[in-house]
């Protein structure tokens, strides 16, 4: 018996070191006695002051590499807000952005690369920053400086052959370059460096004049809504929030669509005048300049605005039966900002029932879909595809069939109570079927706050990991009953009178409020956990979510309460 326990406890060590050696040898650098590599790095500051860099590299291995990590200095890993990578074939990498490396003083990012690949494997990996480029306006002379850093941080078991840098210009005048030598030609400055020095985090600057320059630097955010008629017709409304943190500009410029049409804008006050927008029609774009109401955006101020939209009918194609369509339609191109979540509100007319989606993930809810994108950024290509249906007969009414429709149907509801129908009438909601919406939404608001409750509890160590995921998933569970049977619970109400119509819409609205916040403020937390944003502006953009949230709990509390009399 004891020889028996012993072997098995002598196969369970050698299995375990099998295994340990196997995931040695799966994971493995690129260091210098098997691999070098040659980095190219490009870096465009957009003319929203955005920086994206885009590095190059080319790798010469002669054994298996399965994995290669450059890193970004410190003190620009906070500003650091998208990477990703593709290879030459257009094939996605895995990124892994590591801890902070405090002995090198970088953030270090590991590229899994395809085993297969060894000689000459070139793939790209593309950064997005924000906060680079800043507005000096204590000097005689206000000036813009963009801050880079020329290469990439490499440690001691790496080997970069040789790295260049091409940063683009544009129309900046007479850029005075610290930090990196190089030279300055034809709207690019260029810099070389063989090979590369280990844990070089170098900040270089690039200082220029803000006169003289159509650079403009933003602090963004948008929002997309989708409004389609019971025609099939497509109207989109997009709503920025954007405040100037450069020099006093004229106009903000704004990329559309193509084939967008019966462009109006809007802000805080009203519609604006059509010549405040001029329209032009730039390489097969829709491009809009919005001459703010008051002529101009001066620094640090803020300006809200939107554009209103038609989108041609070759937006939506039949897709051979009656009434079927299909919306193929690019999310949100072309972004100027980086936002963390980017959210599209497509809403549905009556008849309207969804075939599929594809190319986002979805949150149907009544008659709306909440589509969030997590993040935006100019490297951003969203795109999706709604397939619909559309009832024939409700699709094939105009707008004079429809006020006929109402006028037909409050004189019917007018007949049938003069000739006084006996016992209750038609349609009358029984104070049962109201208490039991009331019931099922007093417990999801409960298990609501408990679920909050439970993670402030859990940020604090107050709770342990372990029995929060299983409260939390007892929780999921029944929040998802709760759901189901609302849906059936509101399709009654709404078909037993019409005014609870508006009433569950209301309430609907505001659940696709709060899930908004919720997953914005999940984002923010994340984003200020690993120092992508600072204190000031976490606080600042947390508090206004939460008052989000509190109007959105608000309004759902109001419906309760209201429905809650009716039932005494």
């Amino acid at each position: 018996m004891k020889t028996t326990i012993v072997t098995l406890l002598v196969l369970v060590v050698l299995a375990a070191q099998m295994s340990t050696n196997a995931v040695a040898q799966s994971q493995v650098g690129c260091t210098v006695p098997t691999c070098t590599v040659t980095v190219s790095r490009s870096i465009v500051a957009n003319d929203w002051g955005v920086a994206v860099m885009n590095d190059t590299i080319r790798l010469n291995a002669t054994a298996l590499v399965t994995y290669l990590t450059i890193g970004v200095p410190s003190t620009l890993a906070p500003r650091l807000r998208h990477v990703s990578a593709t290879d030459s074939q257009g094939l996605v990498l895995e990124i892994s952005q590591q801890p902070l490396n405090l002995t090198g003083n970088y953030e270090p990012i590991q590229v899994s690369l395809p085993a297969s690949k060894q000689e000459g494997y070139t793939f790209t990996l593309s950064s997005v920053f924000t906060g680079l480029l800043r507005l000096n306006a204590s000097s005689s002379t206000p000036q813009f400086v963009l801050s880079f850093s020329p290469f990439p941080v490499i440690d001691g078991t790496l080997k970069v052959t040789e790295a260049s840098l091409n940063v683009k210009t544009s129309d900046w005048p007479s850029p005075a370059v610290t930090g990196v030598h190089g030279a300055l030609s034809g709207g690019v400055f260029t810099a070389r460096a063989a090979p590369l020095n280990a844990y070089n985090t170098t900040v270089a600057t690039m200082a220029f004049s803000s006169t003289g320059t159509s650079q403009k630097l933003f602090d963004a955010s948008g929002a997309r809504s989708i409004a389609i008629s019971s025609s099939g017709a497509v109207q989109v409304t997009d709503s920025y929030n954007i405040t100037n943190r450069g020099v006093q500009v004229a106009a903000l410029t704004f990329v559309l669509p193509s084939g967008a049409s019966s462009i109006t804008g809007r802000d805080l006050i009203g519609q604006l005048d059509s010549s405040k927008l001029t329209v032009t029609s730039p390489n097969g774009t829709t491009t809009v300049s919005v001459t703010p109401r008051f002529n101009s955006i001066a620094t640090n101020a803020t300006a809200s605005l939107s554009l209103v939209y038609k989108l041609s009918t070759g937006a939506t194609a039949s897709q051979g039966m009656p009434g079927r369509y299909a919306l193929t339609f690019r999310m949100f191109d072309d972004v100027k900002f980086f936002q963390p979540v980017f959210t599209t509100r497509i809403s549905l007319p009556a008849g309207f029932r969804v075939s599929e989606l594809t190319g986002q993930v979805p949150s149907i809810s009544g008659g709306q879909i909440l589509l969030q994108a997590s993040s935006v950024s100019p490297l951003s290509k969203l795109s999706f595809t709604l397939t619909y249906q559309l009832d024939p007969f409700w699709a094939g009414l105009a707008p004079l069939s429809w006020a006929g429709l109402i006028e037909g149907a409050l004189a019917a509801s007018v007949l049938v109570y003069s000739v006084g129908v006996r016992g209750s009438v038609s349609g009358l909601a029984p104070s049962g079927l109201i208490g039991r919406f009331v019931e099922l939404y007093d417990e999801k608001s409960a298990m609501r706050s408990e679920a909050d409750r439970m993670e402030e509890d859990s940020n604090r160590g107050a709770l342990n990991r372990s029995d929060y995921k299983r409260r939390k998933r007892s929780m999921e569970l029944r929040l998802s009953e709760i759901d189901r049977a609302l849906v059936a619970v509101k399709a009654e109400l709404v078909n037993a009178q019409p005014r609870y119509s508006d009433l569950v819409k209301r309430v609907e609205r505001a659940e696709a409020e709060l899930q908004v916040t919720r997953s914005s403020l999940n984002d923010l937390r994340n984003q200020y956990r690993v120092g992508r944003i600072s204190r000031e502006l976490y606080e600042s953009l947390t508090s206004d979510l939460i008052r989000r949230r509190e109007r959105a709990q608000a309004a759902i509390d109001s419906v309760i309460i209201g429905l809650r009399e009716e039932t005494r």
